[in-house]
């Protein structure tokens, strides 16, 4: 709907809107009247009826009453590999912001994924001239380095996404891109299996 420039179209606007309140009116009473129906004004099944709270008139959940309480314990020290000190900005009660540190402070553990940076190796192949006998000779991939563009973690990690979870190569190859920001082919992946 346009915005009306002058008195006329603002008239024919509020004219159109009041023909869209009046049909919301007539679906929302439609709607209550859904609410308002149980098993003994409609052909609804009692079962379907609310009852209220299961709970009413019974003991609450949660800790009773003496229960020794349970909190996570925080993260070893040594295990934090960062830690910020945050310093409140205003005080809630009087608005002061000059404090004074007195009591144990309070930790937030956030534990999160590094991020996963590829660790990619290129092995330089040289090509040569035999100064003996003339024959162009290339250098050979050292003992171990697959012949593959995946190396031996990356290729355990596709394993693990596509033997032990059931991963499809397009899922496995979607979220290889995502944690390494690299992109592979399906073909690439399946060789890898």
């Amino acid at each position: 709907m346009k915005t009306p420039t002058t008195l006329e179209e603002a008239l024919v606007v509020i004219q159109q809107l009041l023909g869209i309140i009046a049909e919301q009116d007539k679906r929302i009473a439609q709607l209550e009247a859904q609410l308002s129906k149980n098993s003994k004004n409609s052909s609804k099944a009692p079962s379907s009826d609310w009852k209220g709270s299961s709970r009413e008139g019974k003991n609450r959940g949660g800790a009773k009453a003496g229960h020794k309480g349970y909190a996570r314990a925080p993260i070893p020290k040594e295990k934090v590999t960062r830690q910020i000190v945050v310093q409140p900005h205003a005080c809630p009660r009087c608005g002061g912001t000059e404090f004074k540190s007195e009591r144990k402070p309070v930790f937030h553990d956030v534990i999160d994924l590094p991020e996963i940076v590829p660790d990619v190796t290129r092995y330089r192949l040289e090509r040569c001239h035999c100064l003996s006998c003339g024959k162009h000779v290339r250098a050979e991939l050292p003992e171990g380095v697959p012949q593959s563009l995946l190396g031996p973690r990356l290729t355990a990690f596709v394993g693990l996404l596509s033997k032990t979870m059931s991963a499809s190569l397009r899922n496995s190859k979607n979220l290889i891109r995502l944690l390494i920001k690299e992109e592979f082919s399906p073909a690439t992946i399946f060789a890898s299996q």
